[in-house]
């Protein structure tokens, strides 16, 4: 968490310092990684036998923390939409 606050706050700058295309790319594979992770926990959310659903929503509301890191709080957004519905 402390390190994606961190990354968070190099947003600003990070044009600025000449490390702006490093930073996209390392928020697109963080971000692809998040949706990996969000996309699992939905389908055991649907499967014939769902986890625990506190545990489950606990995981989701965690990715939409990272999200909100990230990207921005529209993501987190999502997320929380997409965790409500399922």
């Amino acid at each position: 968490m402390a390190g994606l606050a961190f990354f968070d706050r190099t947003r600003v700058c990070a044009s600025q310092g000449g490390y702006g295309v490093v930073r996209a790319k390392v928020c697109e594979e963080i971000t692809h990684g998040l949706d990996s992770y969000l996309e699992d926990i939905l389908d055991m959310l649907h499967s014939d036998e769902p986890p625990d659903l506190t545990v489950a929503h606990a995981y989701l509301e965690v990715v939409a923390e990272f999200m909100g890191l990230t990207q921005d709080q529209d993501a987190a957004k999502i997320v929380r939409r997409r965790a409500a519905a399922a």
